[in-house]
């Protein structure tokens, strides 16, 4: 059986857990946001004939760093770029398997009458 204070406590404790992680979780992104831009004003670091040299980073990595951080910010800022999310018809999708169907049956009967 629990107490008052007991429910109490444990709201409290989880709170304050709770703003413990989100403190922690802030500190790890600004700290990979630093280093990330680092990454993209003077390159990766590379070890080349034992000295260390920055390679420009990959066109490949910075559409994948620009179209992530992009979507992200939009998310932050409920201004998501994304597809609208569309409401299933019924009645369409029906007519559109039942279109599938039909075809494929006609495919599947001009194939027997082409061998026999």
């Amino acid at each position: 059986m629990s107490s008052a204070w007991w429910n109490t406590l444990s709201v409290e404790v989880r709170a304050e857990k709770g703003a413990e992680l989100d403190g922690a979780l802030t500190r790890i992104i600004h700290e990979a946001t630093a280093q990330l831009l680092d990454r993209l004003q003077h390159g990766d670091a590379v070890l080349v004939a034992g000295k260390m040299h920055r390679r420009p980073v990959s066109a490949r990595d910075l559409a994948l760093v620009s179209a992530i951080t992009y979507d992200k910010r939009a998310l932050a800022r409920n201004q998501s770029e994304s597809a609208p999310e569309k409401g299933v018809n019924l009645a369409e999708l029906a007519y559109s398997l039942a279109a599938f169907a039909e075809a494929k049956q006609e495919r599947q009967r001009r194939g027997k009458n082409s061998r026999g």
